[in-house]
């Protein structure tokens, strides 16, 4: 009854306009004015306090003109819940109790541990069966919110530390992600015959940059030619020293550009430009090769640019925040699940409004803008990013008609199909896969080949 009281004169003290009735003060009002306090003992406590029925009643607090609070005593029987202390320390139930819950289902808690340790085998009184009635009661969901709160919830230190604590336990890629930059380990990079080596892997990102290298050599432009490495981040190819010095963030993709190097007037300068983020690599190819494609149109450069950082800015909201909770986290949780599902369909709203009308992007001209969305945004209502499974939970066939046009649009371009199918090593037989990229006859066998895997299961 004092911690009850106490807890109402701390609100009474922080002026609360409400007073907010929690466990504490469901406590003092089942003890509170009219019960009949008495003391006993018993075989398995030392000491025993008990309270016997009462009266209906209610009490109204006056605390601040502001604040009411009342109280109403119920009349039914509690008839011999108590609380003590055991000989033995803390009864049972209270020690090992996991879940949160209120003072009272303590108190029910450590009553009926008592008797069921204690009596002659008359165990069936009104009173249990009472509180069976009301345990087997409990709705489904408060059932489903007890499994889940099997553990006490999580509470930040004043400073953080990595371990399989803070979530690496379990996560697929708890074992590459540190807090910490840099190199790991030496490792130069290997080295083609082209001016321009990428350094990357098939994830929407590392696509963004191939299908833009594709569209320019479908587009005649031979200077675009280009080796595509393979950087396989499951085995932390990019925390080797090569790829640090390249892109001192360690994601792919990178790009070394060897012909900035004899275009350079320093003669002593023999390095060539590092390019690193899929956006300014998209940027510097079509600005490079500017006035020979319609990738970058001058006249829609601004618009385009607008689209171009709305993708690096709103995709790790689907990458980092929705595959990663929905797809692969190995425990599954509601609240990130709903926080990125939200965002995400905003999202591919977003685009489904700017493409009501819009053959593209930004209008008819395909465009540097459409390359780097479609990997990521095309990919995931077609169900290639997540699976169907995915594209099901986000409904899209119903909410986004529009991006799901513009998608096949896109994917129906020759360029972004080989595009897609380099620098990767995984999916089914039947779609194209090709580590390593250095020449066009390279994707051509890989695209045959998995033409005719194709053709035989049909």
């Amino acid at each position: 009854a004092w911690f009850g009281w106490g807890k109402l004169n701390l609100h009474k003290e922080r002026g609360q306009r409400r007073l907010n009735v929690d466990r504490e003060m469901r406590f003092l009002g089942l003890w509170s004015a009219g019960s009949l306090l008495s003391a006993s003992s018993s075989s398995r406590w030392g000491c025993m306090v008990r309270m016997v029925r009462s009266s209906s009643r209610s009490v109204v607090f006056n605390t601040r003109p502001s604040m009411t609070m009342m109280v109403v005593i119920g009349s039914q029987s509690f008839g011999s819940m108590a609380i003590g202390v055991q000989r033995q320390g803390w009864p049972k139930v209270i020690q090992n109790q996991k879940r949160r819950t209120s003072p009272l289902s303590l108190l029910l808690e450590s009553h009926r541990q008592s008797h069921s340790d204690g009596n002659d085998g008359s165990n069936n009184t009104v009173q249990q069966k009472q509180e069976e009635e009301t345990q087997q009661s409990r709705s489904v969901s408060e059932r489903e919110e007890d499994d889940s709160s099997s553990h006490d919830p999580y509470v930040p230190p004043k400073v953080w530390t990595n371990g399989d604590e803070n979530g690496n336990k379990g996560n697929p890629f708890g074992s590459i992600n540190q807090p910490t930059a840099g190199a790991r380990y030496d490792k130069e990079l290997p080295q083609g015959e082209h001016p321009l080596q990428l350094y990357s892997l098939g994830t929407p990102n590392g696509q963004k940059v191939t299908i833009l290298l594709e569209e320019l050599l479908a587009a005649g432009i031979q200077e675009a030619e280009y080796d595509a490495w393979l950087v396989d981040i499951m085995e932390s190819d990019q925390f080797g020293s090569g790829f640090v010095a390249v892109n001192p963030n360690s994601k792919i993709p990178a790009l070394l550009d060897y012909d900035a190097a004899n275009d350079s007037d320093d003669d002593d300068s023999n390095e060539p430009q590092r390019v690193f983020e899929s956006g300014s690599i998209l940027v510097y190819l079509a600005d490079k090769f500017a006035g020979r494609h319609s990738f970058l149109p001058p006249q829609q450069r601004v618009e385009v640019m607008n689209w171009l950082f709305w993708q690096m800015g709103s995709a790790p909201f689907v990458g980092g925040g929705f595959g990663h909770f929905y797809v692969y986290a190995k425990k599954k949780q509601q609240y990130p699940i709903d926080r990125f599902t939200m965002e995400t369909k905003r999202q591919l709203d977003v685009l489904n409004n700017q493409l009501q009308d819009k053959t593209f992007i930004c209008g008819d001209t395909y465009t540097i803008a459409d390359m780097a969305i479609f990997p990521w945004y095309g990919a995931l209502v077609l169900g290639d990013l997540y699976g169907p499974n995915a594209r099901e939970f986000l409904n899209v066939a119903q909410d986004y008609p529009h991006v799901i046009r513009w998608a096949e649009t896109v994917q129906g371009r020759a360029a972004v199909q080989r595009g897609r199918c380099i620098n990767k090593y995984w999916g089914n037989d039947d779609e194209a896969q090709l580590r390593e990229r250095h020449s066009a006859a390279d994707v051509d066998q890989a695209l045959a080949k998995s033409a005719l895997v194709d053709d035989e299961k049909v």
